[in-house]
């Protein structure tokens, strides 16, 4: 009896410490307000009220990059979203001497991507290099490709001060006609305001003050899909294997399962439904609120659960996903939390799709090293997945046998290849496909 006795207190005891342990905890980095957070591969971001921070790490440590950022035009936008939007931005900042060029480079210019894209809603054909900037009302034009490059510079640590002390926003105007008229910036913004961006395999998305925008990603036209949208005040998107995008607004979450031509409320136990973040785990569908704290679905938003133990602020204004945690950036500082824990025991609803083949976009992509693709077969069959270049010739097989029905999952490491576009193709029977990613180092 005290045998059996001894076996249940320390049965309970090792619970009691799980339960202890499944909690959020602080990040030894960023301890002020959070506002903005994005992740490329191992590389994070994270920009507070007095300052800029990135990790190289996946978020394990952290170091400020520049203290006086926080008043730059800077904030974090994902960098594969922005170089949709920007297209030519790469070749608009000039080589930075060693390291420094690559800090540079993942940098996000979500303000500026705001200014961009609004302006090419609202001028169709604008590009970078058709817009000038004026720090004097119409005196003298800058153009905004020197603007962004010397806030490449500066976030890396460069000395710009001259140029980037007279950079307000308010003082700003901006002309797409070389300085002939002039529209300030909040006449822009006002219009549209962007605040998130999001890619699938065709189109590119963003979301804004009046509802989602959208644009084939082979061209500059743009065109507003807010059909079932019931509040247009977007503040968020994201996308589950490249088919269910989902829009974050004030009241609450939105799915699309068709490029956003029609939207659906999935709210269902999301007791607070102003949306000022989203993040996707493989599956599983995280959402951060202004007062809510944070709330995970594994249905693609049917139901929602709270998990916020441990977490001291329920104002959460950004998320990230990380080598497998979630990062919550918070009124009260950075927060982590293995995803895992905020799932286990969460029933995934993965039926909808599996009567038809398909082949997910790769997660996280951009990635290094790693990434994981997802799949959809019908019927069980003989089935390849592979990975080539963009000439063509095959990089390495990853599956090549009979695999039953349902849901697979292969995780491709990248180690040892160089910088760039790649293309995995999946075959089975009759049905195959193909899908674009990239690896930067």
């Amino acid at each position: 009896m005290k045998t059996g006795n001894f076996i249940l207190s320390g049965v309970l005891s090792v619970v009691l410490m799980q339960m202890a342990f499944a909690q959020w905890t602080p990040v030894q980095g960023p301890t002020q307000e959070v506002r903005y957070l994005s992740a490329n591969g191992t590389d994070m971001f994270a920009q507070t009220n007095t300052g800029f921070f990135y990790s190289t790490d996946n978020g394990a440590h952290w170091a400020q990059a520049n203290s006086g950022i926080g008043d730059s035009l800077l904030s974090a936008f994902p960098a594969d979203s922005v170089d949709l939007l920007l297209s030519n931005v790469n070749y608009q900042i000039p080589p930075l001497p060693g390291s420094l060029n690559q800090s540079a480079s993942q940098i996000d210019y979500s303000s500026l991507a705001t200014l961009v894209t609004s302006l090419s809603i609202l001028f169709p054909g604008t590009t970078i290099d058709s817009i000038y900037v004026s720090l004097d009302t119409g005196s003298t034009a800058i153009r905004l490709s020197q603007i962004m490059a010397s806030l490449a510079l500066y976030a890396a640590g460069v000395d710009t001060t001259d140029i980037l002390s007279k950079v307000r926003i308010a003082e700003a105007s901006f002309s797409t006609d070389g300085g002939t008229e002039w529209v300030s910036f909040q006449e822009v913004i006002s219009s549209v305001s962007i605040r998130a961006t999001e890619s699938t395999e065709n189109y590119v998305f963003v979301g804004t003050n009046r509802g989602v925008y959208r644009a084939p990603k082979q061209n500059t036209g743009w065109e507003q899909v807010n059909s079932g949208l019931v509040d247009t005040n977007v503040r968020a998107l994201t996308s589950i294997g490249g088919a269910w995008l989902f829009a974050g607004t004030d009241g609450g979450v939105f799915l699309s399962s068709n490029n956003g031509t029609t939207w659906n409320s999935v709210n269902t136990g999301l007791t607070n439904k102003k949306v000022l973040s989203l993040a996707a785990a493989g599956y599983s569908l995280f959402a951060a609120t202004n007062g809510g704290g944070v709330f995970v679905s594994v249905n693609r938003g049917s139901s929602w659960k709270a998990v916020n133990q441990g977490l001291s602020s329920l104002v959460v204004n950004a998320l990230a996903i990380g080598d497998n945690a979630l990062f919550a950036g918070t009124s009260g500082g950075l927060w982590e939390r293995p995803v895992a824990q905020m799932i286990t025991g969460m029933n995934e609803s993965k039926n909808a799709v599996l009567e038809s083949f398909t082949l997910f976009q790769n997660y996280p992509n951009p990635f290094n090293p790693s990434t994981v693709i997802n799949y959809v077969l019908p019927a069980t069959g003989f089935t390849t997945l592979r990975v080539y270049d963009l000439l063509g010739r095959e990089i390495q097989s990853l599956v090549d046998t009979r695999q039953s029905a349902g849901y697979h999952s292969v995780t491709f490491d990248g180690s040892g290849l160089a910088s760039g576009t790649y293309f995995y193709r999946l075959q089975a029977g009759a049905y195959h496909d193909t899908k674009k990613f990239f690896f930067l180092k």
